[in-house]
């Protein structure tokens, strides 16, 4: 019966670091191993001894001058033969081998029911490129190596095992919104880890997203925890606009700690007479942090058992959209060409019927044509007693006076006034002139 390996969770050197600044008893801790999770039936004992290997590095700090003054003392001090290689050395439950001699201790706490014991009866060996290797006898939950520049009391150690489990659960990272370089309505949402916020933005420009960059403040995830997204202002999701139910978002980010953990929107705006006072769409981009205790298996899904559980946004970023030139479609109007009949009074045609009329005459037509005294004192002032200019005025003040009806009683009454007046000749010419100029419009 072989113990089945669940997870390997990496305890690295930053946070080492960061839970050692929090207590002065861990300075004596030089560095810590992966945390090993395991599962295998308490019922059922392992039949057979387990080998495990971890990576534990020795201590960073040492400079190679250093170690070239150990290796020297050590071979001045041990000769070859002086020790035997089944002698081993046993401090706290460190073993180490005699010709591999080390000052670094090596301690290894096991985890059973979520408590931490220390395991001194193991021997763990130190083997090379800094992995250590040990022969596991009982069932354990998690195992854990510590190297040690002294001995280190038993409560300190399961504290900084309890501390660092808490920890590495725990991600320090930063939300990046980042809209398409060629598509602004395309938007990459990531969660990145914050000390490698710098060169994870390097690759994400290597792989085409130079837009606008946003990022949020440093947020703490654990595995498997949710980031939902929502939105406000005039900017939203077309996941939103195709979802049926709003309570059930279509975006959202599984964060891992160990996988890229990326999101592709695609944005469109609400309203799109919105904004009219600005040159684009506007809103804001909402994440909410949702645990793995708040979720619940609908399906395949992983899905938020409540929605009253989301409480404030953990971040919010601004969204813009740039708005495009809106082409109104008119129906195309047809051009019609309407025919219609020309003026038969025209400009050309008085100014010579005019020229044709002697002062007493224009006077009589002024009387035939039935203008007030006030238009033939008006025309008297325009003129200023040039006949011809007076018979043109009195013409056209006639002709706009009319009403706008068509040629033939406009024509027949100045004829009729020309008669009356004793110019027959004159009214002959005036109608053969007006056909002539109506059939000269309708050939063209």
């Amino acid at each position: 019966m072989f113990a089945h390996l669940l997870q390997v969770q990496p305890v690295d050197a930053i946070l080492l670091a960061a839970v050692k600044s929090r207590n002065d008893a861990y300075e004596l801790v030089v560095s810590a191993s992966p945390l090993l999770h395991l599962t295998h039936p308490k019922s059922q004992p392992l039949r057979r001894p387990l080998t495990v290997m971890l990576p534990c590095p020795p201590n960073p700090d040492k400079r190679e001058e250093t170690r070239r003054k150990k290796i020297q003392e050590h071979q001045f001090r041990a000769p070859c033969n002086s020790l035997l290689p089944s002698d081993k050395v046993r401090l706290f439950g460190a073993g180490v081998r005699a010709n591999e001699k080390s000052n670094e201790l090596l301690i290894l706490l096991g985890s059973r029911d979520k408590q931490w014991t220390v395991l001194d009866k193991i021997v763990i060996r130190n083997q090379q490129n800094g992995l250590v290797s040990f022969d596991l006898i009982e069932n354990f939950d998690r195992l854990l190596v510590f190297r040690l520049l002294s001995p280190l009391q038993p409560c300190h150690l399961t504290a900084l095992a309890e501390e660092l489990e808490a920890s590495a659960c725990r991600h320090s990272v930063s939300v990046v919104l980042q809209c398409g370089r060629d598509n602004p309505h395309s938007v990459l949402l990531a969660a990145l880890p914050s000390r490698d916020l710098g060169w994870e933005l390097n690759r994400l420009r290597a792989q085409g997203c130079g837009g606008i960059v946003e990022t949020s403040s440093e947020i703490s995830l654990c595995e498997g925890d949710q980031l939902l997204l929502r939105f406000s202002g005039n900017i939203t999701s077309t996941a939103f606009t195709q979802s049926n139910t709003v309570a059930e978002p279509h975006d959202r980010l599984t964060f891992h700690c160990q996988r890229r953990n990326q999101l592709l929107v695609h944005l469109t705006e609400v309203d799109p007479f919105g904004n009219y006072s600005s040159p684009c769409y506007k809103g804001t981009a909402m994440l909410y942090r949702v645990t793995r205790a708040e979720l619940e298996w609908r399906g395949d899904k992983a899905v938020l058992r409540d929605e009253k559980l989301l409480g404030k946004p953990v971040c919010k970023l601004p969204l813009s959209l740039p708005k495009k030139v809106r082409v109104i479609h008119r129906p195309v109007a047809t051009r019609v060409k309407i025919c219609e009949e020309a003026e038969p009074l025209s400009d050309a045609l008085l100014l010579w019927l005019s020229g044709e009329l002697s002062q007493e005459e224009t006077a009589l037509l002024l009387s035939s044509l039935r203008l007030s005294r006030s238009a033939a004192q008006l025309v008297k002032l325009r003129s200023r007693d040039i006949p011809s200019d007076q018979a043109f005025h009195i013409l056209a003040m006639w002709r706009r006076a009319l009403p706008a009806v068509t040629r033939h009683p406009k024509a027949s009454q100045l004829a009729q006034s020309l008669a009356k007046i004793g110019r027959p000749d004159l009214a002959r010419e005036q109608q053969k002139r007006d056909l002539m100029n109506q059939s000269s419009i309708f050939s063209s």
